[in-house]
């Protein structure tokens, strides 16, 4: 049960920072213009988006 239960925790926790990660982006390219990045866009793309 245990098990189950740190497994059902650890599948929601990619979810919630993926949504996390494009809401990020999505609110960057809103408020600088960027070009929109792609649907899962990884970290070091956005912390390059973030640099320029």
């Amino acid at each position: 049960m245990r098990m189950q239960a740190a497994h059902a925790k650890a599948a929601q926790k990619p979810a919630s920072k993926n949504a996390d990660s494009i809401g990020a982006a999505t609110a960057f390219v809103a408020e600088f213009g960027a070009p929109v990045p792609p649907p899962k866009p990884s970290k070091p793309s956005l912390a390059a988006l973030a640099q320029e």
